[in-house]
């Protein structure tokens, strides 16, 4: 889920403060800037919602 919101759409994106929502590993809040890799995937920081 993001945002509270299901979200089937993979190309969806994210933006800092989003809240994902991870079915059996919880909820996380986008902290960072979005970094991309040699091999050119995207890296994002995530903090744990508490």
């Amino acid at each position: 889920m993001l945002n509270y919101e299901e979200c089937n759409n993979i190309s969806r994106n994210v933006c800092e403060g989003d809240v994902l929502t991870l079915r059996g590993y919880g909820k996380f809040i986008v902290s960072g800037d979005r970094v991309c890799t040699k091999k050119g995937r995207i890296r994002l920081t995530l903090k744990k919602y508490i």
